[in-house]
């Protein structure tokens, strides 16, 4: 399962630089010559502005999906931790990741999730949260304290792509002012 999810994520990541590379290519051969100074750019900023859209909108997606899916709060203790080895990507990555104990219905689970986000430090032993479960499926559930740092994660990379574009954006627009301030009229 693994394996297929990191050929997928390469895939998506490749043919998603081959749509952004062939679309830098096909927009300057459509704006020619006189006119690639100005499309570029702004080809440039719009890019930024969709992987910030991205950004957000999937984020929130997410959250939604868990706020449909994962309804049922309780109180969980942190048991225990446990090393996993993700390869994503080609890149081995190393996680501890906490393992829960909560009692639902009068059956006792143990339960831990290995999409933990990498950023994250794990609870201490005996610490207790508050998680979401599936009540279909108890073994599944969602940390609301994790999905609002991958929340807050996603906002930290979406504002300074939007900064960045919006400023390429006003300074491509003025440059030919700019310019022609230090130059001399011709004549």
């Amino acid at each position: 399962m693994d394996n297929r999810k990191a050929i997928r994520t390469t895939l998506i990541r490749l043919f998603g630089g081959l749509f952004i590379g062939v679309s830098f290519i096909a927009v300057s051969l459509i704006a020619g010559r006189e006119k690639v100074h100005v499309v570029l750019p702004t080809y440039v900023c719009a890019l930024m502005l969709a992987i910030a859209l991205y950004e957000i909108v999937s984020a929130l997606i997410k959250r939604k999906r868990i706020e449909n899916n994962y309804v049922e709060p309780v109180v969980c203790v942190c048991v225990g931790h446990k090393e996993v080895t993700l390869n994503e990507n080609g890149r081995i990555n190393r996680r501890t990741i906490p393992v829960y104990r909560f009692t639902l219905d009068n059956a006792e689970y143990t339960v831990s999730d290995e999409v933990l986000d990498a950023y994250a430090e794990p609870p201490q032993l005996g610490e207790t949260r508050t998680l979401m479960i599936d009540r279909n499926n108890p073994e599944k559930y969602a940390d609301p304290d994790e999905d609002r740092r991958v929340l807050a994660r996603n906002w930290r990379t979406a504002i300074p792509l939007i900064a960045i574009a919006v400023v390429l954006f006003i300074v491509f627009r003025l440059s030919p002012q700019i310019v022609s301030c230090f130059t001399q009229p011709a004549g």
